[in-house]
């Protein structure tokens, strides 16, 4: 299983319900982890948080947030 695009598709799911483009899958015990993690740039990754800016007008903030 690719762990990386099944988090892509559960970030893109929660995008697609209202919510924000994130998600995280954890596929190791906590003593196996390297950290810090490395970057690995995903064109379908990117594509969720163009998805989330169309949805919320281009704004960084989610339109139904509130700010305080």
């Amino acid at each position: 299983m690719d762990f990386a695009q099944r988090t892509i598709g559960i970030a893109r799911l929660n995008v697609e319900e209202g919510g924000r483009p994130c998600a995280t899958v954890i596929v190791k015990d906590w003593d196996e982890r390297r950290l810090p993690m490395r970057y690995e740039e995903r064109d379908t990754a990117v594509d969720v948080y163009r998805l989330w800016q169309e949805r919320n007008d281009g704004k960084r903030r989610a339109a139904d947030v509130p700010i305080d």
